[in-house]
Order: C-alpha cells, then structure tokens, then sequence
C-alpha cells in the first residue's frame, strides 16, 4: 500500500484537481475502506497519508473530501501509532485550511476538544511522539 500512496502523491502533485475523478472512482472506496479500525495500522497509516496527499495538493477542489475526511482524521489523533498519529494530525490541519475559516468553524470546538488531550499529554514531547 506504501507505494500505492507514493504513486497517488505522484498523479496528485502532477495534476492537481484533474486527478480526483479517476481517484474518485478508482482508489476512493478501497482506500476509505483501510481508514476502518478493523484494518491493519499499515492500511491506516497509508490511507491517512493518501488523503492528505490529495487534500493538500487539490486545495479548494477536494473540499468534500476535506468534510469527510476529518472527522475520521480526528479519531486517529490519539492513537499510539506515532505514525498514524501524525498523518491523522496533519490531516487535520490541511482540513483546516481546505475548508476555510466558514467551513472549519463548525468543527473547531470538537477539534479543539480532541486535539487538546493529546497536545497536553505528558507523553506528548517524548521520542514516542515525535515524528
């Protein structure tokens, strides 16, 4: 799945906004399917990199996967996968900025809410945690 990810950065970076419908149709229901806690932290891992790939590079184009995506980036926010932890944090920041000051404001308490515990945990500046 790792180079899945490399290939999708790739076609993203190459095309921007002209990738998302063979990504929509093609990668979008396989990769939605490895954000499931039922799928290995390998999957997980790639498919949160794999989305932020795409919400970074295709800005105001992947808006609508921008609101979908980051309620389920919130949830891996505290997981004690670093790696996980980290793409679901970064997610979580480009949702932000996809979604723009109007369309972030709705999910800015619950955000603040779940981001809080893990940035205060004393664990949060160990190796452990760092990227």
């Amino acid at each position: 799945i790792g180079y899945v990810g490399s290939v999708i950065k790739s076609m993203v970076d190459l095309s921007k906004g002209d990738y998302l419908p063979l990504f929509h149709s093609s990668l979008h229901s396989i990769l939605w399917q490895y954000l499931s806690p039922k799928s290995s932290e390998g999957q997980q891992a790639a498919a949160l990199v794999c989305y932020d790939n795409i919400i970074e590079a295709c800005e105001g184009s992947a808006r609508k996967y921008a609101e979908k995506f980051l309620p389920v980036a919130l949830c891996y926010v505290g997981n004690e996968n670093r790696h996980i932890r980290q793409a679901a944090g970064f997610g979580v920041g480009l949702c932000a900025l996809s979604l723009g000051v109007e369309g972030f404001a709705k999910y800015t308490q619950g955000t603040l809410k779940t981001l809080l515990p893990v940035i205060l945990s004393k664990d949060a500046r160990s190796e452990d945690y760092e990227e």
